[in-house]
């Protein structure tokens, strides 16, 4: 208090003598807060070192050897309202626990204290600082109160946690937040609207995320890179524009609709089927055990699927406006004469054509033109009778059918030939106006 009644009179003195001329020199009231804000003293007890700043007290160094520390609210009659460091130098191996008071809300840097083990923060803390615990290798226990809003970038990167429980009150998580953890499933609450460049990066053992339905964009190469065990994981229902998991363990097949802008999911090996209808669509290169590949009528773009090696057809519909060199099961833009038998299936006229017209000249690639079919119609006698029913009833039992009877046989025109397909026929030939 003493500092305080210091400070505020001689502020006042000031004001009185430059009063007349209305203006202070430079630099006095900078020199005096520098003077006046902090003062830095050994606490009582001989437990800590602390900043004396405006009656609270900020605490810069740990002076006992005790492994568990715990840090109080007071310390000689002031409300301890920072922690800026413990002073322990880096790998630091002595500290194995530190428990946070109430009073703090920020987190600062404890970064590399290589023995620290378990974190107990207090239920005020809003903020965890960028780093703040990073570098601690055999950290595995954190409690995150309700509350806390943001975790800064690098906050617990190369620590040793395992499971972590964040928040609904979280709303911001940084880069690198959680990378190099060896956490293996994060449920990101809905509160979270974006997330930071690498923030799950290189996490060798997860394999489930769950992502904030808020998330517009979703960039898994960049949010999860290098982790190679995923096999779950969602599309937030606010998502326009989706890019999967790329080296993952994601299972034989996929299905996605309703995104405008779908890519990654390059090199999964275990993908065999992907049926997919979003505007645009891209990635999927290096998925060499791909074998069917569906799109659907509001597909308008398409480009990837380079070196997909056991995919041996495709057929592109006629809403595709635009195509990129770079797609196909080898890419265009490849020279790979030797690869000969790759189909596509197209309509005349069509983007699809072009291209594949411009494949089959270049790569030898065989071009299929299909025809415009009466939907339902799949034996083509131009009626849809029950005839038609049995081969599409077939067509879903498994039995194979030409192109062209799988085209009339999708009467919903999702890009593939299912149940929906079969009722549909089935009150065309009992009569229903469908």
């Amino acid at each position: 208090m003493k500092t305080n009644k210091r400070l505020i009179c001689t502020a006042a003195a000031l004001v009185m003598a430059f009063g007349c001329t209305g203006t202070v020199p430079g630099g006095v009231f900078e020199d005096m807060a520098i003077t006046a804000s902090a003062e830095t003293v050994t606490s009582e007890d001989g437990r800590f070192q602390y900043d004396l700043v405006f009656g609270e007290a900020h605490i810069t160094k740990y002076l006992e050897t005790d492994p568990d520390v715990v840090i109080p609210s007071e310390i000689d009659g002031h409300e301890v309202a920072e922690v800026k460091s413990i002073g322990r130098y880096e790998q630091d191996k002595t500290i194995k626990s530190i428990v946070f008071p109430d009073t703090i809300k920020t987190i600062g840097s404890f970064q590399m204290l290589v023995g620290l083990e378990k974190v107990t923060l207090g239920k005020n803390v809003t903020v965890i600082g960028g780093s703040a615990f990073s570098d601690c290798y055999a950290l595995k226990e954190i409690n995150f109160p309700n509350g806390l809003k943001t975790i800064g970038g690098g906050a617990f990167s190369r620590t040793g946690l395992e499971n972590i429980t964040l928040p609904d009150t979280l709303t911001e998580i940084g880069g690198n937040a959680f990378a190099y953890t060896k956490i293996s499933s994060i449920t990101i609450p809905d509160s979270v609207t974006s997330l930071g460049w690498h923030t799950f990066a290189c996490c060798p053992n997860l394999e489930t995320v769950v992502l904030s339905d808020n998330l517009t964009t979703v960039d898994f190469p960049t949010v999860f890179a290098g982790c190679e065990k995923i096999k779950s994981f969602n599309i937030p229902k606010s998502c326009t524009e989706f890019y999967g998991p790329d080296n993952s363990q994601i299972g034989e097949t996929l299905e996605i609709a309703g995104l405008e802008t779908l890519g990654g999911f390059e090199s999964n090996q275990n993908l065999k089927k992907v049926k997919l209808d979003c505007k645009t669509i891209s990635g999927f290169n290096g998925c060499e055990h791909l074998e069917s590949v569906e799109f659907g009528s509001n597909v308008r773009e398409i480009s990837g699927f380079f070196n997909c090696t056991s995919l041996m057809s495709v057929t592109i519909p006629k809403n595709v406006t635009k195509i990129d060199a770079s797609f196909g099961a080898y890419g265009e833009t490849y020279a790979q004469q030797h690869y000969k038998g790759f189909t596509i299936y197209c309509y005349k006229g069509t983007a699809g054509a072009e291209y594949a017209e411009k494949c089959a000249e270049k790569y030898g690639y065989k071009v299929v033109y299909l025809e415009d079919t009466v939907k339902g119609d799949v034996n083509g006698d131009n009626t849809v009778d029950v005839d038609d029913l049995v081969l599409v009833q077939k067509a879903v039992a498994g039995w194979k059918i030409d192109e062209n009877s799988k085209n009339a046989a999708d009467v919903t025109g999702d890009g593939v030939v299912d149940v929906d397909d079969i009722i549909y026929i089935q009150k065309k030939v009992a009569g229903w106006k469908v």
